[in-house]
């Protein structure tokens, strides 16, 4: 377990905190993710702010073999993974930027293919 209190999610009231390592968001953006099918994690890293109204980002990168739809491929994970992660902590997910990497490329280099982001995540529900 880390003491690096950045490697973690604090969620603090009168009765006391919670502590969710990012390795725990990082973990369930990867199940997330892994529920598509075709789709393999690559990366995942979640950066979380600890302010007085805290709140996380995330990158992902992903490979698949099709990339015909990675538009619409990525606006529904991008919109699982925030679900799934503000479920999870009660907090926002501010900025989710997904990377695309061509596995059917026959070099044993990975391609960033597609980046989406969406600003419209960060405004408030």
């Amino acid at each position: 377990l880390s003491d690096n209190l950045s490697d973690f999610l604090i969620s603090k009231d009168k009765d006391g905190e919670v502590m969710i390592s990012t390795d725990a968001l990082e973990n369930t953006v990867k199940s997330t993710v892994n529920k598509f099918n075709d789709v393999r994690t690559s990366n995942v890293n979640v950066r979380v702010n600890n302010s007085n109204e805290p709140y996380m980002n995330c990158d992902v990168e992903v490979g698949v073999r099709d990339m015909s739809n990675v538009g619409g491929l990525g606006e529904n994970i991008k919109n699982d993974i925030k679900t799934n992660l503000e479920t999870l902590t009660g907090y926002k997910v501010k900025d989710i930027n997904v990377k695309f990497l061509d596995l059917a490329k026959s070099t044993n280099k990975r391609v960033v293919c597609w980046t989406i982001f969406n600003p419209q995540m960060n405004k408030r529900r």
